[in-house]
């Protein structure tokens, strides 16, 4: 999952866990020098816009329960802390 989001607030906040009723599993993922990690968390910083995106943290799916295609629409949760 990709997108950009902006944290409105005036302290930084973690995005802690995502969820979606299509997949299994949903998890933070980031590729960086070649590996694959798994952050348990990412911080926003307040008034500052983080695009998630394939060359940086993003929100990876597993086990969809239909296939997508780009442009389609799905329930998501993000829990913030």
């Amino acid at each position: 999952v990709y997108g950009p989001i902006l944290n409105r607030g005036n302290a930084a906040v973690s995005l802690e866990s995502v969820s979606s009723p299509i997949a299994e599993t949903a998890r933070i993922r980031i590729i960086q020098d070649g590996r694959t990690e798994w952050p348990q968390s990412i911080e926003f910083a307040p008034d500052k816009p983080l695009a998630l995106a394939p060359w940086r943290q993003h929100i990876w799916l597993n086990d969809l329960d239909r296939p997508l295609k780009a442009g389609d629409s799905f329930d998501l949760t993000l829990d913030f802390g």
